[in-house]
């Protein structure tokens, strides 16, 4: 009987994430293909895994395709595994999946841990319905254009951050997109796990050198479909209770009921900055 291509996911942090049938069929496959073979020893070695590894990356994934082939021939079960998360998910396992479709070899796959999901799960925003943007391009102009091709979606946004350009990229969503609600899941299920909230400017303020290091995975919420002109209202409402004696705490506890806000200290400053 031909052999199995197990596609497995694996822990995006945490190594005890990772679910008892991924352990049993890395333990019953001949052969793991892996994106990076340092990376995936770690978590081999720690749940006593020995198995022949072999890299299979965006740079090399096509010449596998033989190897593979030859394995699953002579009734060898593969396990394809990225660095962390499910394969092909902004990672590298396409070309070898579609590659053992196309031979007729039988496919399995262990779900697990995802990133996107984990911070989708975090962020308080509707799951029913998404976008994943994955990692946006390197260039200001390329972001810029793909961006823009997002401004219809009233879905969540879900955007993968390398850590060295994490204000840079906020800062131009802003410039295209506004100043979204938002997201900012660091370092999920590790150690310095952080999740920050609120929109753009308000999570920008949070951050510094310190807390800029790691993974990130941003989600944003377009306010396309927020109540246009919403401040004067809001001012007119802050008058009108001074006028009748409130005082500013008071203004602001009333507000708060009806206001769908994640900052109090934001409407208390408009509060403070309308003029009596």
């Amino acid at each position: 009987m031909p052999g199995i291509l197990y596609i497995i996911s694996t822990p995006i942090g945490n190594l005890e994430d990772i679910s008892f049938r991924a352990i049993k069929s890395l333990n019953e496959c001949n052969l793991i293909f892996a994106e990076d073979t340092r990376v995936s020893l770690k978590l081999l070695n720690h749940y006593q895994i020995n198995k022949p590894l072999i890299s299979c990356h965006k740079f090399n994934e096509y010449k596998r395709k033989e190897l593979l082939l030859q394995a699953l021939n002579n009734n060898e079960n593969v396990a394809l595994i990225s660095d962390a998360g499910s394969p092909v998910i902004s990672d590298p396992g396409a070309q070898i999946i579609d590659f053992a479709i196309s031979q007729n070899h039988k496919i399995m796959i262990i779900p697990g841990p995802s990133a996107l999901i984990t911070a989708l799960t975090a962020s308080g925003f509707s799951g029913e319905e998404f976008f994943f943007q994955g990692f946006l391009p390197s260039k200001h102009n390329e972001i810029k254009t793909k961006l823009a091709k997002l401004k219809s979606l009233e879905c969540p946004i879900i955007i993968y951050l390398p850590p060295h350009k994490v204000m840079e990229v906020i800062d131009l969503i802003q410039s295209v997109l506004g100043n979204c609600r938002a997201c900012l899941a660091k370092e999920m299920t590790k150690i310095h796990e952080t999740y920050f909230y609120g929109d753009l400017s308000e999570i920008k303020a949070q951050l510094n050198e310190a807390n800029l290091k790691g993974e990130f995975v941003l989600i944003i919420k377009l306010n396309s479909s927020n109540p246009p002109n919403i401040n004067q209202p809001i001012n007119e409402f802050i008058n009108l209770a001074r006028q009748n004696g409130l005082s500013n705490t008071t203004i602001l506890n009333l507000l708060s009921m009806i206001i769908d806000t994640k900052s109090k200290n934001k409407l208390y400053q408009q509060i403070l900055e309308v003029e009596i």
